[in-house]
């Protein structure tokens, strides 16, 4: 992405809906990168001062010893640190899932899932045991701001089938 597309983004965008995008999308340190350089850009303009000086890229002893700055070990941490949340909701869905599974089985209800994860969509087709017959149909859709984790959204469409509340049961187990 160049300077053109984000001078499109720019104009193209309110500055309350550029401030939301930042908001939810950037991680503290993304920001903090992009609010010292738009400082650094105004101070600039303010001082007529166009003369371009470099950062050097500091390496502290442990960051040293292994080669890599500490920005880029900071980037690393939040990635590993997404990867973490993302695998224990995986968990917690799939878990939670089994459960509700179990319920529609006493119910003499089976449950087999269509995944269409080009579409971010997922849908459960329910079917009674002794015949064959779809009992019904639920569809879970992943927004496109979300992580698309295949768990979550199977229990989406169990849980809309089940509940008229399903979205509150999922804020209340931290899954969205």
């Amino acid at each position: 992405m160049g300077m053109k597309d984000l001078k499109g983004i720019i104009e193209g965008h309110t500055v309350s809906e550029l401030a939301e995008v930042m908001f939810k999308e950037l991680s503290n340190y993304h920001f903090t990168k992009l609010y010292k350089g738009m400082e650094q850009a105004a101070s600039k303009i303010d001082s007529f001062d166009y003369e371009e000086k470099k950062e050097e890229k500091k390496l502290t002893l442990g960051s040293f010893a292994i080669g890599v700055p500490d920005f880029k070990i900071e980037v690393l941490a939040e990635k590993i640190n997404e990867l973490s949340v993302k695998d224990k909701k995986r968990e917690k869905a799939a878990e939670m899932l089994e459960k509700e599974l179990s319920d529609w089985i006493k119910l003499q209800c089976d449950a087999t899932f269509i995944v269409d994860e080009s579409n971010r969509k997922v849908k459960a087709i329910f079917r009674l045991l002794d015949t064959g017959e779809i009992y019904c149909v639920h569809e879970a859709i992943c927004h496109p701001d979300d992580d698309f984790i295949l768990e979550i959204g199977k229990l989406v469409a169990v849980y809309k089938a089940s509940y008229n509340n399903w979205k509150e049961r999922l804020e209340d187990a931290k899954l969205i």
